[in-house]
């Protein structure tokens, strides 16, 4: 079975999060970042041929990172920058294809040339998102964490610092317990870093072993 890409260049290397989501009717949508606009796409064939979504009204974006999770509604929750340490949300519903509820997930300070190295996004069992941030500047380089409570996300927290000047390829599942945990390349010590929520809404987090050694395994979450 042949599959074809979408747009050369689209995706988006340092990510390790989905940008491509299937509806339970096998319709896959894939989000990227193209001309710094959020943009989606559609293939009903299995990914042998694509149509835009809504283009005139796809959200700016301010870099090329971006990931998505799509609900049990099948609405498709998105993270991307708007800023060079500022993540933001919104929110691409598939049964009316209306770009809907953004939101800013946080704007991230500290040290010169801040930066966001990659985004995760997950759903919990009850559709809440949960956001993992990958952050490096002059003086931090840190994992940073957030989900959404009531209407708003709360400000990130530290979910760990690794030993990397530049953590990356960071991504976020949710367990069977529905609770985040959050996985990294840490160059630092040339291994997968993970950090377990200790509760749905979490407030901390414990760092566990890395696993594997960075740039020869997949990144993926220990799910407990």
């Amino acid at each position: 079975m042949a599959y074809y890409i979408i747009a050369p260049g689209a995706l988006n290397s340092s990510q390790s999060s989905s940008q491509l989501v299937r509806t339970p009717t096998n319709n896959l949508y894939a989000i990227l970042i193209v001309s710094l606009r959020v943009q989606v796409y559609l293939s009903i064939n299995n990914g042998k041929t694509w149509s835009l979504q809504n283009y005139a009204n796809s959200p700016s974006s301010a870099g090329s990172m971006v990931a998505a999770a799509i609900d049990g509604n099948n609405v498709i929750h998105i993270t991307y920058l708007t800023g060079g340490a500022v993540a933001s949300y919104i929110q691409f519903s598939t049964t009316t294809n209306v770009f809907q509820n953004y939101q800013v997930v946080g704007s991230i300070s500290g040290g010169t040339s801040p930066t966001i190295e990659s985004l995760a996004i997950a759903l919990d069992s009850n559709n809440i998102p949960h956001v993992a941030i990958a952050y490096h500047s002059s003086t931090l380089n840190e994992i940073f964490y957030s989900n959404l409570t009531s209407q708003y996300f709360f400000p990130p927290i530290v979910a760990t610092n690794p030993n990397s000047a530049s953590p990356s390829n960071v991504d976020i599942q949710i367990n069977n317990s529905n609770v985040p945990v959050i996985s990294f390349v840490d160059s630092g010590v040339s291994a997968v870093g993970v950090a377990v929520g200790n509760q749905n809404n979490a407030n901390a987090f414990t760092a566990n072993t890395g696993v594997g050694a960075a740039g020869t395994v997949t990144v993926w979450a220990v799910l407990q």
